[in-house]
């Protein structure tokens, strides 16, 4: 995506992760749509801001990492072709209230689906779309943000399969050098046999500033995930996180 069309409002950056679920979901993320590589080659236009509006556009030929050193072969199982993106932010004051709002979307082209010629169960076009707003008062921010995106793969019943992620959050700057923040995120994904897949995870973040540009956080992530297939496992998991974070 061209970074001014991330929609990424969230109040808390999340890293929670979960292994064994059926379909491979990691995190809540409303501001990648885990199509494309971000590390492609590309061309990206980022616009002045207009009263407080922007705009950015970006158009990848192939989603390949390293596409930009002449490894940007056609036939290839999977490769993205033709990644066009734009996204607009709105950002404006109001006496002490700051209200800041985003959106963005994406298509792609799939270049190959299967390895064999007659093998090409899967959405040849993908696209995705994802909006967010955030407002700020005194030391309190409260965000969400929503993302849509297709599955290229299809179900095993040849039709088309979606994934939406949500995250709604809140974080209060308790002091100059301290803050804390609540957040919830979900993921509803279409299984490979059309019923629902979802992950639901709640993180509690806490940030201390020990100089310029150096903090220190710590996290606790409480989630689930469940899988509608019957006699499918459902999974439940508690991890903790501790960091440093690194600004300049």
């Amino acid at each position: 995506l061209a970074e001014g069309a991330n929609a990424s409002v969230s109040v808390l950056n999340n890293s929670a992760s979960i292994t064994g679920n059926a379909v491979g979901i990691a995190s809540v993320t409303t501001y990648d749509d885990l199509l494309g590589s971000e590390d492609s080659g590309k061309i990206v236009y980022f616009s002045p801001s207009f009263d407080g509006f922007s705009f950015a556009l970006s158009y990848a030929p192939s989603d390949r990492g390293q596409s930009q050193y002449g490894a940007n072969g056609r036939e290839i199982t999977g490769q993205l072709l033709d990644q066009v993106s734009v996204g607009a932010a709105y950002e404006r004051e109001f006496e002490n209230v700051v209200v800041r709002l985003s959106g963005g979307y994406s298509s792609y082209a799939l270049d190959r689906c299967g390895t064999a010629a007659d093998v090409q169960s899967c959405e040849d076009s993908p696209h995705s779309w994802h909006a967010g707003a955030t407002v700020r008062f005194n030391n309190v921010s409260i965000g969400g943000g929503y993302m849509n995106r297709d599955l290229v793969e299809h179900d095993a019943a040849g039709g088309d399969s979606e994934r939406e992620d949500f995250d709604i959050g809140i974080a209060y700057l308790v002091e100059e050098i301290w803050g804390i923040s609540l957040q919830y995120g979900r993921v509803r994904q279409d299984g490979t046999d059309s019923l629902d897949e979802t992950f639901d995870m709640v993180a509690l973040n806490g940030s201390y500033g020990l100089g310029p540009g150096v903090s220190v956080q710590a996290q606790v992530d409480v989630g689930t995930f469940e899988d509608d297939t019957p006699g499918a496992q459902d999974k439940q998991f508690v991890e903790f996180l501790v960091g440093i974070a690194l600004s300049f």
